[in-house]
């Protein structure tokens, strides 16, 4: 009987994370960064480095909380592209690609405070909660003219 109760409650435990996570293919792992800011790598990859200044080309997809999806390079067909460190971009972005390499593909969880903050912008809402689906295409040491 105790056996059972110990297989029984991990395997109720799959079943909720597997659901909550079911659109992200292949998890490699999941890392909690100093900024309270989380992610999940579903592909790693094996280009260049996301090195500190240096200009990312990235396809991405933003999601808030509930799903709706408010933003997507892939439905444009152009990639964006910012220089890290110069605060083009919010700062869950700034820290978000730390590690990764051309190729890779991360799911980013933004909290509200490093993303839009109290009051939104535009579709976002007010302390929103941010999802990104970010595939980093390319580093390059500037921005392309």
């Amino acid at each position: 009987m105790r056996v059972m109760r110990f297989l029984l409650l991990p395997s109720v435990l799959l079943v909720g994370a597997a659901s909550v996570w079911a659109q992200v293919p292949a998890v490699t792992g999941k890392i909690q960064t100093a900024f309270t800011q989380r992610y999940i790598d579903y592909v790693v990859g094996t280009g260049r480095l996301a090195e500190p200044g240096k200009v990312y080309i990235v396809h991405y997809t933003g999601y808030l909380k509930d799903g709706t999806k408010f933003d997507s390079t892939k439905d444009r067909g152009k990639p964006f592209g910012f220089e890290q460190g110069k605060k083009q971009v919010i700062a869950g972005w700034e820290a978000g690609f730390e590690g990764m390499h051309v190729g890779g593909k991360r799911r980013l969880m933004i909290p509200y405070q490093l993303g839009y903050g109290i009051n939104g912008r535009g579709k976002i809402p007010p302390k929103a909660e941010l999802i990104f689906d970010i595939e980093l295409i390319d580093v390059r040491d500037s921005m392309p003219r």
